[in-house]
């Protein structure tokens, strides 16, 4: 039996300017640029975001706290070149998956192995990590037409679906 599940993607979303990217869930998509307008109609419900972003879930390398006590990230990479990748970390069970940084590093594991050495944060529950190059951005330039339209939905004014009423007007109450 084959695999007919289109390919996954994490979705990364900024609210406001001045707050780091956070992790809000992932999308199937055919293309990363599809995955961009799924992941806009998924997680943009409200005009507060300013950027989206998406990478291919085979490239984001999660580890919890608890995998790297019990086995550090060992440096896998015969690469001699940098490149540049993002770190997230999350740092208790209540905080989303926020970017706290980019890292040039040689490998994904290489970037997150010096993350870990150099961010001192108190016990972070979990960290991912992915290549720059694997991330799809919305653009500045489109920001006004990919996330405006998102304030003229009234889907949360409750007044406009007066579905309680009706459902008592049909049972003669």
């Amino acid at each position: 039996m084959t695999d007919t599940q289109w390919p996954r993607f994490e979705v990364f979303l900024t609210e406001d300017e001045g707050k780091p990217a956070a992790h809000v869930g992932s999308v199937h998509a055919s293309d990363p640029e599809i995955a961009l307008l799924n992941a806009r109609d998924v997680f943009v419900r409200r005009p507060q975001c300013r950027d989206l972003w998406v990478a291919p879930a085979g490239r984001v390398l999660f580890r919890t706290a608890e995998e790297l006590r019990s086995q550090p990230v060992p440096e896998e990479s015969n690469d001699k070149t940098e490149n540049l990748y993002l770190v997230f970390c999350k740092r208790s069970h209540r905080e989303p998956l926020v970017f706290i940084g980019y890292r040039a590093a040689r490998s994904e594991k290489a970037a997150l192995a010096d993350a870990v050495q150099e961010i001192s944060l108190p016990e972070p529950t979990l960290w991912a990590v992915v290549s720059d190059q694997a991330v799809i951005r919305s653009q500045a330039q489109e920001r006004a037409s990919f996330f405006t339209p998102a304030e003229t939905k009234d889907y949360k004014q409750h007044v406009r679906y007066p579905v309680a009423r009706l459902i008592k007007e049909i049972q003669g109450k």
